[in-house]
């Protein structure tokens, strides 16, 4: 299901652009032509305005499903597809960064060779250039820091039922932790 909704934010992306550019062709048509009328093209942009408003709806439905994928600590497939679904949706402006920012923060916590911690690292350092006020507050550090703990017990919960050896997993202190620690 993450892949398809992160299909559909790549296609949605994709026809966003291309309706911006028939936008501004037509606009710059009219006024090339000195004519303030509107094209019968219009009709066609405003349906796909309406359709791309429509599954807007629909993904900020499902956004607090999608933001709990990022701590499902059963197959990290997962959590990689969900923290590509929500990179999508920041990008696209669809979620708002305050809400999803500290579940990106809490996957620098899945390490290790299956785990997505460098992922949602750059994920971070995309976002941080655009949303900067946001990602450094320091109450998204905290909230960041209270889904790496419920990270952490899904993965040990996962743990537990799989093998002993992965009972034997490795807990991080993710960056950001210590960045707030050591503030000077």
């Amino acid at each position: 299901a993450l892949a398809n909704l992160l299909l559909l934010l790549q296609a949605e992306q994709e026809k966003s652009k291309a309706l911006r550019e028939q936008k501004a062709a037509l606009k710059a048509a009219a006024q090339a032509s000195g004519t303030a009328r509107k094209m019968a093209a219009d009709g066609s942009l405003e349906g796909e305005i309406h359709a791309t408003a429509a599954l807007t709806a629909v993904l900020q439905l499902h956004q607090s499903a999608v933001l709990n994928s990022l701590l499902d600590g059963r197959l990290p497939a997962v959590r990689r597809e969900g923290l590509h679904v929500v990179g999508a949706m920041l990008t696209q402006g669809l979620a708002h960064p305050a809400k999803c920012i500290p579940y990106v923060m809490a996957l620098e916590l899945d390490v290790g060779p299956s785990g997505c911690a460098e992922l949602a690292k750059k994920e971070l350092r995309r976002q941080y250039d655009r949303y900067q006020p946001m990602v450094a507050a320091p109450g998204a550090f905290l909230d960041g820091a209270l889904q790496g703990y419920k990270l952490q017990r899904s993965l040990a919960a996962a743990s537990e039922q799989q093998q002993p050896q992965a009972a034997a997993r490795t807990e991080a202190w993710p960056a950001f932790l210590y960045t707030l620690l050591n503030r000077k």
